[in-house]
């Protein structure tokens, strides 16, 4: 099953389709810029929602584990969507209402996967999210705070005029390159809250020595803020 819509997805046909959904006897797969192939089994009690963010992505999943892990997989928090005497649907407020918070009443996602930097995948970051060592996180922020996130090997490229990034690639490379920086220096996963999974190999030889983090294009990722899901959960890497 995996093999054939890993395939299937190749099409330049398909690839043009922003998300395409399948159902199988207890499963679902699904398909989002053609960056990443997920298939989740089994489906029942696994909570899928794909939000309404225009011509954005917003694809929050919430896993029927013990541990009831939550993927956010892009992001487009417009400003008029937190605005009460607006009526964008209100994205941010469904995250919060959905995720889970931690002993101190913080909120947080598992894992936040960025598929690529257009503003209409990474918008709201930098002021909805925080970035910056756990350690030092405000007991009583409003902001959410990602576990583990996974952004393609492009965050080494700098913003430049064949590569113009607006605020919320900004701030989420910035957060990619301090974490990476940090695994750099210990050489060793990470505490939750700042662990990296880097997607593709870089063009030069920065993920040389950090494999651990690194999956390659056509690689099957089953594990999940250091965790093993493969009973619920396979991506496969389809680019960039």
């Amino acid at each position: 099953l995996s093999l054939w819509v890993s395939i299937c997805f190749l099409s330049e046909s398909i690839s043009s389709i922003r998300s395409w959904i399948s159902l199988f006897p207890d499963s679902i797969f699904f398909n989002s810029n053609s960056f990443l192939a997920i298939l989740i089994l089994p489906f029942k009690s696994t909570k899928i929602a794909f939000l309404p963010v225009d011509n954005g992505n917003m694809t929050f999943i919430k896993l029927n584990d013990v541990n009831e892990t939550t993927i956010l997989y892009d992001m487009y928090i417009r400003e008029k969507a937190t605005d009460p005497n607006d009526k964008t649907y209100d994205v941010l407020q469904y995250l919060k209402d959905n995720l889970k918070t931690d002993s101190k009443g913080r909120h947080f996602v598992d894992v936040f996967i960025l598929s690529h930097h257009d503003d209409d995948h990474i918008r709201g970051f930098e002021n909805y999210f925080y970035a910056g060592d756990i350690k030092d996180i405000p007991d009583n922020t409003d902001k959410i705070y990602i576990k583990e996130i996974w952004g393609s090997s492009r965050f080494f490229k700098r913003a430049s005029t064949y590569n113009k990034l607006e605020d919320g690639a900004l701030a989420f490379n910035t957060e990619m390159k301090r974490r990476y920086e940090l695994h750099k220096k210990h050489k060793k996963i990470q505490e939750e809250g700042n662990r990296i999974i880097i997607l593709g190999e870089s063009e030069d030889d920065k993920t040389d020595h950090v494999e651990d983090i690194v999956y390659e294009i056509g690689e099957s990722i089953h594990m999940l803020n250091n965790r093993n899901l493969s009973s619920k959960i396979d991506i496969n890497i389809l680019g960039p």
